[in-house]
Protein backbone atom coordinates (compact mmCIF):
# COMPACT_ATOMS: atom_id res chain seq x y z
CA UNK A 1 0.00 0.00 0.00
CA UNK A 2 0.87 3.62 -0.28
CA UNK A 3 1.39 6.21 2.24
CA UNK A 4 -2.39 8.11 0.98
CA UNK A 5 -3.68 5.03 1.49
CA UNK A 6 -2.36 4.19 4.40
CA UNK A 7 -3.61 7.14 5.86
CA UNK A 8 -6.98 6.76 4.71
CA UNK A 9 -6.99 3.49 6.36
CA UNK A 10 -5.56 4.95 9.57
CA UNK A 11 -8.27 7.74 9.10
CA UNK A 12 -11.01 5.09 8.81
CA UNK A 13 -9.87 3.63 11.89
CA UNK A 14 -9.79 6.75 13.71
CA UNK A 15 -13.52 7.17 12.54
CA UNK A 16 -14.81 4.06 13.56
CA UNK A 17 -13.77 4.21 17.21
CA UNK A 18 -15.93 4.83 20.03
CA UNK A 19 -16.60 7.94 21.28
CA UNK A 20 -16.48 8.78 25.23
CA UNK A 21 -19.58 11.07 26.47
CA UNK A 22 -18.85 14.29 26.83
CA UNK A 23 -15.37 14.50 25.76
CA UNK A 24 -13.83 15.00 21.94
CA UNK A 25 -11.67 11.42 22.77
CA UNK A 26 -12.23 8.31 20.66
CA UNK A 27 -11.41 4.79 21.25
CA UNK A 28 -9.32 2.72 18.71
CA UNK A 29 -8.00 0.17 18.14
CA UNK A 30 -4.71 0.94 19.55
CA UNK A 31 -2.25 -2.01 17.91
CA UNK A 32 -4.19 -1.56 14.57
CA UNK A 33 -2.97 2.20 14.72
CA UNK A 34 0.42 1.70 15.38
CA UNK A 35 0.52 -1.11 12.75
CA UNK A 36 -0.74 1.40 9.81
CA UNK A 37 1.56 4.02 11.50
CA UNK A 38 4.64 0.98 10.89
CA UNK A 39 3.64 0.71 7.58
CA UNK A 40 3.45 4.24 7.17
CA UNK A 41 7.43 4.16 8.86
CA UNK A 42 8.43 1.54 6.36
CA UNK A 43 6.58 3.02 3.43
CA UNK A 44 7.66 7.05 3.66
CA UNK A 45 11.44 6.39 2.40
CA UNK A 46 9.90 4.65 -0.94
CA UNK A 47 7.87 7.13 -1.65
CA UNK A 48 10.11 9.84 -1.00
CA UNK A 49 12.65 7.87 -3.37
CA UNK A 50 9.83 7.87 -5.77
CA UNK A 51 9.45 11.53 -5.02
CA UNK A 52 12.79 12.50 -5.63
CA UNK A 53 13.15 10.69 -9.28
CA UNK A 54 9.83 12.27 -10.32
CA UNK A 55 11.49 15.28 -9.35
CA UNK A 56 15.04 14.42 -11.36
CA UNK A 57 13.50 13.39 -14.02
CA UNK A 58 11.33 16.26 -14.12
CA UNK A 59 14.41 18.19 -14.08
CA UNK A 60 15.81 16.02 -16.54
CA UNK A 61 13.02 16.57 -18.82
CA UNK A 62 13.06 20.38 -18.19
CA UNK A 63 16.67 20.19 -19.36
CA UNK A 64 16.01 18.39 -22.01
CA UNK A 65 13.84 20.55 -23.40
CA UNK A 66 15.84 24.11 -22.56
CA UNK A 67 18.79 22.51 -24.65
CA UNK A 68 16.05 21.47 -27.55
CA UNK A 69 15.24 24.77 -27.37
CA UNK A 70 18.43 26.58 -27.32
CA UNK A 71 19.47 24.06 -30.16
CA UNK A 72 15.97 25.15 -32.05
CA UNK A 73 16.73 29.11 -31.69
CA UNK A 74 20.36 28.62 -32.78
CA UNK A 75 19.54 27.06 -35.91
CA UNK A 76 16.88 29.38 -35.99
CA UNK A 77 19.26 32.57 -35.99
CA UNK A 78 21.80 31.00 -37.91
CA UNK A 79 19.42 30.65 -40.84
CA UNK A 80 17.65 34.08 -40.05
CA UNK A 81 21.59 35.21 -40.67
CA UNK A 82 22.36 33.16 -43.29
CA UNK A 83 18.58 34.74 -44.95
CA UNK A 84 19.99 38.18 -44.53
CA UNK A 85 23.52 37.70 -45.44
CA UNK A 86 22.03 36.06 -48.84
CA UNK A 87 19.61 38.85 -48.95
CA UNK A 88 22.54 41.06 -48.58
CA UNK A 89 25.07 39.38 -51.08
CA UNK A 90 21.66 39.18 -53.17
CA UNK A 91 20.95 43.16 -53.10
CA UNK A 92 24.84 43.63 -53.68
CA UNK A 93 24.63 41.36 -56.49
CA UNK A 94 21.65 43.81 -58.35
CA UNK A 95 23.31 46.84 -57.66
CA UNK A 96 26.29 45.26 -59.41
CA UNK A 97 24.49 44.15 -61.82
CA UNK A 98 22.71 47.52 -62.43
CA UNK A 99 26.38 49.24 -62.19
CA UNK A 100 27.42 46.69 -65.26
CA UNK A 101 24.14 47.45 -67.13
CA UNK A 102 24.35 51.59 -67.29
CA UNK A 103 27.98 50.83 -68.16
CA UNK A 104 27.28 48.97 -71.12
CA UNK A 105 24.51 51.01 -72.09
CA UNK A 106 26.74 54.22 -71.74
CA UNK A 107 30.01 52.36 -73.70
CA UNK A 108 26.66 51.43 -76.24
CA UNK A 109 25.69 55.08 -76.91
CA UNK A 110 28.94 56.24 -76.87
CA UNK A 111 29.81 53.60 -79.61
CA UNK A 112 26.66 54.61 -81.64
CA UNK A 113 27.77 58.01 -81.50
CA UNK A 114 31.18 57.14 -82.83
CA UNK A 115 30.14 54.84 -85.48
CA UNK A 116 27.28 58.12 -86.69
CA UNK A 117 30.19 60.42 -86.70
CA UNK A 118 32.50 57.84 -88.46
CA UNK A 119 29.99 57.43 -91.04
CA UNK A 120 28.87 61.34 -91.41
CA UNK A 121 32.61 61.82 -91.75
CA UNK A 122 33.00 59.28 -94.52
CA UNK A 123 29.56 59.79 -96.53
CA UNK A 124 31.21 63.62 -96.18
CA UNK A 125 34.18 62.47 -97.74
CA UNK A 126 32.00 60.95 -100.10
CA UNK A 127 29.66 63.91 -100.96
CA UNK A 128 32.94 65.62 -101.50
CA UNK A 129 34.77 63.21 -103.63
CA UNK A 130 31.90 63.17 -105.76
CA UNK A 131 31.10 66.57 -105.62
CA UNK A 132 34.64 66.67 -107.20
CA UNK A 133 34.40 64.18 -109.74
CA UNK A 134 30.81 66.07 -110.41
CA UNK A 135 32.58 69.19 -111.43
CA UNK A 136 35.64 67.48 -113.38
CA UNK A 137 32.45 65.67 -115.66
CA UNK A 138 30.99 68.75 -116.07
CA UNK A 139 34.21 70.63 -116.70
CA UNK A 140 34.93 67.70 -119.05
CA UNK A 141 31.67 67.77 -120.62
CA UNK A 142 31.87 71.70 -121.30
CA UNK A 143 35.66 71.20 -122.83
CA UNK A 144 34.02 68.38 -125.32
CA UNK A 145 31.21 71.00 -126.24
CA UNK A 146 33.78 73.96 -126.62
CA UNK A 147 35.86 71.43 -129.51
Amino acid sequence: MNIHSLLDYLEAELGKGSSMPLTSRVLVDREKCLEILEEIRENLPEDIKEARYIVEQRNQLLYDAQQECDNMLSGAQEKLSAIINDHEITRGAYAQAEQVLANAQQNAQEVQMGAKVYADDVLAQLQNFLDKELEDVVHNREGLRQE
